[in-house]
């Protein structure tokens, strides 16, 4: 059975703000209350939305986290019926090959505006992955069951 290769298509400030913009009516938020979610002004928002103004991975992390939207679906407009990269990864034969061939392909037609990109929205999402796992074991470190006290 051959695996179709996933759709990776060209993203623009448009059409992500376009994807946001959807998101944001969908979940049934003004301007005003996605802005404050995210910690940015209303304008800047608006600017986003609107494609004049490219989004940071900043922002990117923080829509991800705090609205559930993946990097796939703000970049590539992918969706969970979609073959994602990821889905695609896992299921290589030879994972580590696969996943490193994958990345070689993908990379390798980058321009280096989007190979920066890509640098900080890996490094932005480890960071933040490690970030979540170091917190949430000292929690469990903390709890007063984990020092002997009821």
């Amino acid at each position: 059975m051959s695996m179709a290769q996933p759709n990776l298509t060209y993203h623009t400030p448009t059409t992500i703000g376009k994807r946001i913009r959807e998101e944001r009516k969908k979940l049934g938020m003004t301007q005003a209350q996605l802005s404050k979610v995210l910690g940015i002004s209303t304008s800047y928002l608006g600017a986003l939305e609107r494609g004049s103004r490219s989004i940071s991975s900043n922002i990117l992390s923080k829509l991800h986290e705090h609205l559930n939207l993946s990097y796939d679906y703000l970049l590539e407009g992918t969706t969970l019926q979609d073959l994602s990269l990821q889905q695609y990864i896992r299921e290589s034969t030879d994972y580590d090959y696969g996943v490193r061939h994958d990345l070689d392909v993908v990379l390798g037609t980058c321009t280096e505006a989007e190979l920066e990109a890509c640098y900080e929205l890996i490094r932005t999402y480890l960071l933040h992955s490690r970030s979540r796992s170091n917190k949430k074991i000292r929690r469990q470190s903390e709890s007063p069951d984990s020092h002997g006290q009821h």
